[in-house]
């Protein structure tokens, strides 16, 4: 899901950057991944999308989670709980909460 870059100008310096987080009772290390684009409906203006995909895709535990959740696992940061949320805004150095 993409949402207004006006409100979330600032998660632009966050791509590239890792952040690890408790997921399914292990700790998973992620690669936040950042895009910009036009959109044209209702008016003319650009969104983003922040996404946080799991690096270590070798391991184990890994292929394990991926066999439930599928190959699309990832984590939409932007619309993801309050707690998961502001703790990659806080591993990415982002001060909007």
């Amino acid at each position: 899901m993409s949402h207004s870059l006006d409100f979330y100008r600032e998660w632009l310096s966050a791509h590239g950057k890792r952040v690890t987080l408790e997921d399914l009772g292990r700790m998973i290390t992620y690669e936040i991944r950042v895009k910009t684009r036009m959109v044209a409906y209702p008016d003319r203006h650009e969104v983003i999308s922040v996404r946080a995909y799991p690096v270590s895709k070798k391991s184990r535990y890994y292929r394990e989670i991926m066999g439930i959740l599928g190959p699309d696992w990832s984590t939409d940061v932007l619309t993801c709980g309050d707690y998961t949320y502001s703790e990659i805004a806080r591993q990415c150095g982002i001060n909007d909460l």
